[in-house]
């Protein structure tokens, strides 16, 4: 399949699935994860790591890629709410 055809059928899913609403950065994203795609099927890449889960996540999981969401709240932080370096 070429590339055109498969990106009209993914916004489609996209568009379908609610998880995407299609505006510059979202393709951007897709960009992003294609490239990821190809590194993963290489065995180049285990995991993409972001912190936009309501873009970015919802299109790595309808591509079935190892994706994980990166909180604050998840490292440890200092006194003044600030990423620590402990």
């Amino acid at each position: 399949m070429n590339n055109y055809i498969f990106t009209i059928r993914f916004e489609d899913d996209c568009r379908n699935s609610g998880c995407a609403n299609f505006r510059n950065w979202i393709s951007d994203d897709m960009k992003i994860l294609s490239c990821v795609k190809q590194l993963c099927q290489q065995k180049r890449l285990d995991v993409i790591l972001t912190s936009d889960e309501r873009t970015f996540l919802p299109i790595a999981e309808l591509m079935e890629l190892p994706c994980l969401v990166l909180k604050k709240e998840n490292f440890p932080t200092d006194l003044f709410g600030e990423l620590s370096n402990n």
